[in-house]
Formats: C-alpha cells, structure tokens, sequence
C-alpha cells in the first residue's frame, strides 16, 4: 500500500511538472483545514466542516466562522440546502441527478465540492467488528478530478491524516460517488485566493471583505 502510495504521488508531481499545473488543482493549504469536531454517537459535523473549508478557500473566512459556531453536528443533504437558503448563501449543487458535469466545473473552476462519500475502505477507513463492511455516510472535500485520478480531501483523521489528500482511482471514486446519491455542493463566493497571499504561519490568509450574507441569485445548473 505505501509502495502504491509513492508512486501515485510521483506520477502526480511528473503531469504537474511536465503540464505546469497545480496538483491538487484545489490546493487548499494547511491555514484552511477544518478538522471534524462536534462528535457525538456515530456523527460529527463532516459536512458543516468541508464546507468551512471550502468557504476560507474562497475568502469567506469570518462567514466560515460564523458558520462552524452556529451549526455542527450530524447534516443531510436537504436540511443543508435549507439553511444554506435561510441564511442567503449563494450555491450550486447537484443531489441524486448523477450529475458529473458538477464535480468537473468545480475542479476546473478551482472552487471544490463538498460530496457524499460511503465506502470507507476505498478512503482508509477500515472494517470492525461493529462495521465490519467498513460502510460509511460522510462528506469530504473533492479538491481535484482528472482522467485518472479524484483528489480528496477528508475532514477526519484518518489515512495519511487530516489536511492530506487521498488520491482515489477515478472510476472507483465515480462509482461511489453515484451509490451515495451523488451529492456535490459549491459555495460559489470570492475567486480563490491565489497561494502566495497564504502567509507563512498565519491561521487565515489576508483578510477579505466579510459579507455575512450574499445576495440571493439563481443557483447555476449544470
């Protein structure tokens, strides 16, 4: 497994270097992670906190905070949605439709999705003797897609630990992806800021203007 590890990230650092590209082409640094917190029997708040992470990429990070503080704990698709409404958060998000197009418009565009994941085992997580098909419902970050490879960025600690990116073969992330109701929510705020406004040691990067609450628009539609 480590063996398969070293080479994926060396094949990856070879296209990024012979293409010019970022990779992850979401790169969200260290200063942005939000790890799972909230903990209760059988849930966190993985969908409030790959979220929040998304939102600092984007800028909004004193929206981001506001958030974490006024809502954690379990989350399903719908009731985000609604609060999302609620509190005039601009969006795009596709649920239950299989709708690729969504995760690969928000790779290209460099804003991430949040996206239902529930085979544990393809992402680190391993069968017990309580779970012992290792099924799991939890929401990460896609922070990168391409013709191989999907990029994830999980909000727990496990793997390789929080804040590094788990490269999945593309096809077997697909399929899961569609067996968990092909869920896929981006905030659509700021342009993320470009990684050199990211200072060194700090815990956000320059500061943007907070707008607590966006103005309303028609979500786009794949």
């Amino acid at each position: 497994m480590k063996l398969m590890v070293v080479a994926i990230c060396f094949a990856l650092l070879l296209a990024s270097g012979a293409t010019g590209q970022e990779i992850p082409k979401v790169n969200i640094p260290p200063q942005l992670w939000k790890k799972n917190w909230a903990f209760t029997e059988f849930q966190g708040s993985c969908v409030h906190a790959s979220a929040i992470m998304l939102w600092r990429w984007q800028g909004q990070y004193e929206w981001a905070e506001f958030w974490g503080k006024k809502y954690y704990h379990g989350e399903y698709a719908d009731r985000f949605h609604a609060r999302c409404d609620r509190e005039g958060v601009t969006y795009c998000d596709t649920y239950d439709q299989g709708d690729e197009s969504h995760l690969y418009w928000a790779i290209r565009t460099r804003r991430g999705a949040v996206v239902a994941i529930s085979d544990g085992p393809l992402y680190g997580y391993h069968p017990t003797p309580s779970n012992p098909t290792g099924r799991i419902a939890h929401a990460v970050c896609l922070v990168h897609l391409d013709d191989k490879w999907a990029g994830i960025l999980d909000n727990n600690d496990t793997g390789p630990g929080p804040g590094v990116v788990k490269w999945v073969d593309r096809r077997a992330f697909l399929e899961d992806w569609h067996n968990s109701g092909s869920w896929a929510w981006t905030p659509v705020s700021t342009p993320p800021a470009p990684p050199q406004l990211i200072r060194k040691g700090s815990t956000f990067p320059i500061p943007l203007p907070f707008h607590p609450k966006p103005a309303v628009v028609p979500r786009p539609r794949m």
